[in-house]
């Protein structure tokens, strides 16, 4: 009896929660039901149906004709009003991420059993609160180029965002795990984005930037809320509320392969500038989700897997000592080069650097203590302490390539 207690009041509480944090992704839909000359419909049985699970929700309208549904996950909805005395109403709306929907109804007069379908859904203008938001829907999702399959890539088509990892280097704020990052919005800093995922955050405050990713196609929709949030939003200033998908009536599901590789791109600038042979790159995205019912109208499910498989390599210049930087250099220098010799020596066949140039250039002196101007303006000998000729080629530059480590990353999520 104990453990059952236990489980019963585990549960509610876990219930309890997830409404919580449903609440926070989830939107809202409220009405004004009237009649043809403009009076409230008082006591109207109002219908709200998720046209994709057909999950149902109902209220009354109060003396005044409103009717509020305060939870209402994204979807696209079917409104059904019924009075006697009046026709029934259809309407459909679709609800966005954390969206206040509300809506002017009229009822015709007639029969119940008589319906009146409104075919085109009305513009949903937010009087209701002074939030501004940037909405990122499904079809944007899937339609808009990503080169990494990164959604939150999306985040600079908000007005007022601007991309800081390429503007100084600053990568907060951002998904760096998914290959992108650097995000500031609305002159906020890139650490002030608050991330969120089905109304829980979703912060990884070592990198301010986001904590999991999910795959693309787990995502359905989400939104960049940019200033005046509800209250319900504290933390930063600026909130990227990510909703995924989730199980309908119907079975649904995906596969997909995203290849980028080196066969079906140009030779990078470097590569030609230099001479060497063209760097390998091979980057395979691949995954597949699947949704469904469980139990038609009440239980669903969805699932998602992705992978990310990484091949590379590429060419690096390195400049390495030469046999006249041995000449004059320390005994000690000179053993500890022996003790740990190169795997190819320089050679000066590509590029050199002379003395005359690591002490001008390199060391910055050439405007105001140029090379042999002086007693003490140039680099000596270690052994003999002669000025060393100023045309001494002491290090040449050589092509070495690199293998990268081959890396594989999976990212799930469950719905």
């Amino acid at each position: 009896m104990r453990r059952f207690a236990f489980l019963l009041f585990t549960t509610l509480v876990l219930f309890c929660l997830a409404t919580n944090v449903q609440a926070q992704s989830a939107g809202s839909v409220r009405g004004t039901v009237v009649d043809s000359q403009g009076g409230s419909v008082p006591d109207a049985k109002v219908t709200l149906t998720n046209v994709a699970t057909g999950v149902k929700q109902e209220a009354e309208t109060n003396d005044a004709g409103l009717f509020v549904f305060g939870y209402v996950a994204p979807a696209t909805y079917e409104i059904s009003i019924q009075k006697e005395g009046f026709r029934t109403s259809n309407t459909q709306t679709a609800v966005e991420v954390a969206q206040v929907v509300d809506l002017k109804i009229a009822l015709e007069i007639g029969k119940v059993t008589e319906t009146v379908t409104v075919v085109e859904s009305p513009i949903v203008i937010n009087t209701t609160s002074g939030e501004l938001s940037h909405e990122i829907t499904g079809k944007q999702l899937h339609e808009l180029p990503l080169i990494n399959q990164n959604y939150y890539n999306l985040m600079l088509l908000t007005p007022g965002a601007i991309d800081t990892g390429s503007l100084s280097g600053d990568t907060r704020g951002g998904s760096v795990g998914a290959g992108g990052g650097g995000i500031a919005v609305g002159g906020a800093r890139t650490s002030s984005i608050n991330f969120m995922l089905d109304g829980a955050e979703n912060n990884d405050t070592f990198v301010a930037g986001v904590a999991q990713d999910i795959p693309l196609d787990a995502v359905q929709e989400f939104k960049v809320q940019t200033n005046s949030a509800t209250a319900e939003y504290g933390r930063n200033p600026v909130v990227t509320n990510v909703v995924s998908k989730s199980g309908t009536n119907a079975f649904h599901g995906s596969a997909y392969e995203v290849y980028r590789g080196a066969g079906l791109s140009t030779t990078p600038f470097d590569d030609k500038a230099s001479g060497s042979a063209k760097s390998n790159f091979v980057r395979n995205q691949f995954g597949g989700s699947l949704g469904g019912r469980i139990i038609k109208d009440k239980l669903f499910f969805f699932g998602a897997l992705e992978g990310v498989r990484v091949r590379s390599s590429s060419t690096n210049r390195y400049f390495v000592p030469t046999q006249s930087f041995l000449d004059n250099a320390a005994p000690e220098v000179v053993s500890y080069m022996n003790a740990n010799p190169l795997s190819q020596a320089g050679d000066c066949a590509d590029r050199a650097l002379t003395a005359a140039q690591i002490w001008n250039d390199t060391e910055g002196n050439g405007t105001t203590n140029p090379y042999g101007s002086s007693p003490t303006s140039g680099l000596f000998n270690a052994n003999t302490g002669a000025l060393i000729p100023a045309d001494t080629q002491l290090f040449s530059e050589l092509p070495s390539g690199v293998r990268r480590t081959r890396a594989v990353v999976l990212r799930r999520t469950l719905g």
